[in-house]
């Protein structure tokens, strides 16, 4: 990752730190501290799976009484966009374009949480920063040698998950299951990619949508019974 992209979120970094350092500086360690791994799916009806996907790295720093801290590092993927432009007389296709994105986000969250580690309520609002990229192809009837072209967007945006979670393994392991609103938008870099030269002036994608996050926590150490 290139030096000038870190440096352009240090500031919102440094910010999310400054506001869980009230919490941090007064916390006793209530639970074990722990990293986690987990997947999403997103449903979206403007790609061809009607989907895109991540995989997620993090780490839950600390616990005092009903907040958790937590820091992660998310891989968005899938959402290929495939569209096809027909000659309008004879109605066969001309070109067909194809773009997908892939995003690059960190994020910061005070996840609350209610009941105790066998089995709790969690809420988890978040706050991501990270960027976007997208590139997109063009194929024409005539074999036409059209650039293939690149995009790329910063984004920031919020996301807020409710779910369960539980014990998977007395010692080390707990999994959890949530719905998830984000506000990750992969337009942003999407709808820069046109071919004007084909007709193709772009479209107005947006990926804020509902989704279903699964993730395995994993203990630093094993929990004296």
């Amino acid at each position: 990752m290139k030096l000038s992209f870190l440096m352009a979120f240090l500031p919102r970094s440094v910010f999310v730190l400054f506001l869980m350092a009230p919490t941090c500086s007064n916390a006793q360690l209530d639970e074990i501290p722990k990293l986690y791994a987990g997947l999403g799916y997103y449903r979206h009806t403007s790609f061809d799976d009607d989907s895109y996907y991540h995989v997620r790295v993090g780490a839950q720093i600390l616990s005092y009484k009903f907040v958790s801290p937590e820091i992660d590092f998310t891989y968005y993927f899938g959402g290929n966009e495939r569209v096809v432009r027909s000659d309008l007389e004879t109605g066969f296709p001309t070109s067909v374009v194809f773009r997908v994105f892939r995003g690059l986000i960190w994020g910061a969250a005070l996840k609350l949480f209610y009941g105790d580690e066998d089995l709790r309520l969690v809420v988890i609002p978040k706050y991501h920063f990270g960027k976007v990229t997208s590139e997109g192809l063009l194929s024409t009837s005539a074999n036409n040698r059209i650039p293939k072209k690149n995009a790329m967007a910063i984004l920031n945006y919020w996301s807020f998950s409710i779910g369960m979670e539980g014990v998977l393994n007395a010692e080390r392991f707990k999994i959890g299951a949530y719905l998830v609103y984000t506000g990750f938008d992969a337009g942003r870099a999407m709808n820069q990619i046109e071919f004007p030269s084909e007709g193709f002036t772009g479209s107005s994608i947006e990926t804020s949508t509902l989704g279903l996050n699964v993730r395995v926590l994993y203990s630093l150490w094993k929990v004296e019974k």
